[in-house]
């Protein structure tokens, strides 16, 4: 009993050590998973980390293959306690949760709602790590429009949610993303496309020759748009 207590309280230090060096999870992690797995702090100490991390990716393409979405949320999770400060994973866990199983929920709209919640809530962990990632916030901005776009329940239940229009936050988030500055021109075609959707044609009269500007290639392939924004 006395080397079970030893070897309990070792671990209580073993883990409070990885609270106390900031391998802890911080808030955002903890709100958004619900709980805190005792191994990380330990194996994020440890060397192995990084092909621990490749050997769960590897595991996670086998079973995108299989569409086995909900172990693949399971093993992101764990990715996402050892390496919170790759945006891409934050924005993979985001992709799963609110496409793959939510469209597996198709014909329960209350399961769906949950899982577009998750994703956003996922979405914003993401951010509180890595608050000047432009694909974060690029991506935050295209979900809230893919989905406030495709179902309009969910819209307003967002509305309701975010407290304002939820193509109010992916505009100000995609302004954040600067996809225009970025040279992404991609990126800067959704932002047209956005200002469309809100009916804000003055400001994509104002943003169009910034495109042309920085993308002057595409001057004929943006011709039909400047005629939709002719006064």
């Amino acid at each position: 009993m006395r080397t079970l207590a030893c070897a309990a309280l070792l671990w209580a230090g073993v883990c409070a050590a990885g609270l106390n060096l900031g391998m802890a999870r911080p808030a955002p992690l903890r709100q958004v998973h619900g709980r805190f797995l005792p191994a990380y702090p330990l194996a994020s100490l440890s060397p192995l980390k990084g092909l621990l991390i490749d050997l769960w990716w590897i595991q996670i393409q086998t079973l995108e293959a299989d569409y086995e979405f909900d172990r693949i949320d399971e093993i992101a999770e764990r990715i996402s306690y050892l390496q919170p400060f790759l945006p891409k994973v934050w924005e993979f866990m985001a992709w799963n949760v609110g496409f793959n199983l939510s469209a597996e929920a198709t014909g329960d709209p209350g399961k769906q709602a949950g899982y577009h919640r998750k994703a956003l809530e996922l979405l914003r962990a993401g951010l509180a790590y890595n608050p000047d990632s432009a694909d974060l916030h690029f991506y935050k901005a295209w979900f809230l429009y893919k989905k406030s776009q495709g179902e309009p329940s969910f819209a307003a239940e967002l509305a309701g949610d975010l407290g304002e229009p939820p193509l109010e936050v992916a505009l100000r988030e995609l302004r954040v993303a600067d996809p225009i500055g970025h040279g992404d021109y991609y990126r800067s075609l959704f932002l047209l496309q956005l200002l469309l959707a809100m009916d804000m044609k003055e400001a994509a009269r104002e943003a169009v020759p910034k495109v042309v500007e920085r993308f002057p290639e595409t001057r004929d392939e943006l011709e039909p748009l400047l005629r939709r924004l002719e006064p």
